[in-house]
């Protein structure tokens, strides 16, 4: 009866991983985490789902984050980035988080470029710190 056991736990974690979840991720969780990725739209919306979900930030998951942090903020919102300074300031675990997901999962070569020209030539009054950040963060997944 033992055995048996130890098979039904050891079966139940190999589950989770082929799902992509990390440990303390349920499966309705990664769903919500899922379903909500394709909704944020701010770094506001970003930090609570990382605050929801972080415990989930792998797969197909991370991958969505990727490409909002990257591509849909990043990229796309630029003129936000005092608001997403703020919010690095507040929380240190959401700033790893950001910078994990400024990434080439999402960023190509002509992206990378735009990228660190925004964090060397329109970087907002004051966040000269995030900027500098952002532009070694790009540098160094370009000498990947």
């Amino acid at each position: 009866m033992r055995v048996f056991g130890w098979f039904v736990a050891l079966s139940l974690g190999c589950s989770t991983v082929a799902l992509g979840q990390r440990p303390g991720c349920t499966e309705k969780q990664a769903q919500h985490a899922e379903e909500e990725i394709g909704q944020l739209r701010t770094w506001d919306s970003l930090y609570r789902s990382f605050l929801r979900y972080h415990n989930c930030d792998d797969g197909s998951i991370a991958e969505g984050y990727d490409d909002v942090v990257s591509l849909k903020l990043l990229l796309g919102n630029w003129d936000t980035l005092p608001r997403l300074a703020t919010l690095l300031d507040s929380d240190k675990h959401f700033k790893s988080f950001v910078f994990r997901h400024i990434s080439l999962t999402a960023l190509g070569a002509d992206d990378l470029k735009k990228l660190k020209a925004k964090a060397v030539h329109n970087c907002p009054e004051g966040r000269a710190d995030l900027c500098r950040d952002i532009r070694l963060r790009v540098v160094k997944l370009e000498r990947e």
